[in-house]
């Protein structure tokens, strides 16, 4: 008799334990840590990639064949991504912050509402 209720109660214990371990371990990840994210149009070929807690985009302009890297740090709370990096050209620190929705990355320009968007890779 013992033994059947030890042996109950250690399933019991066992089978809390297996369902406990069965959470997706994506939920409330705030990191894009090895992702990569790409567009394209006339103009540019651009390539956002995440590290841990930094980016880097790489920007190649079709005309002129010119390769420039913008990197910085980001904070992702889902599903807003904010950026902070010093521009290249101007020497001042820019911000920004984009969505993700689903497979895309998309910017909102706050002066006239554009978007543009990425798609991840």
């Amino acid at each position: 008799m013992m033994k059947k209720v030890l042996f109950a109660t250690l399933s019991m214990v066992f089978m809390m334990l297996a369902f406990a371990g069965c959470s997706n371990d994506d939920e409330g990840s705030n990191t894009l840590n090895g992702t990569s994210w790409a567009r394209s149009d006339e103009e540019v070929n651009v390539v956002i990639t995440f590290a841990e807690k930094t980016f880097k985009a790489t920007v190649f302009t079709k005309e002129t064949g010119n390769t420039a890297i913008e990197e910085g740090t980001y904070v992702y709370n889902p599903p807003t991504v904010s950026f902070t990096y010093i521009d290249t050209e101007e020497g001042e620190k820019i911000t920004s912050t984009a969505k993700i929705e689903g497979n895309k990355l998309i910017f909102v320009d706050p002066e006239d509402g554009d978007t543009i968007m990425y798609v991840k890779k």
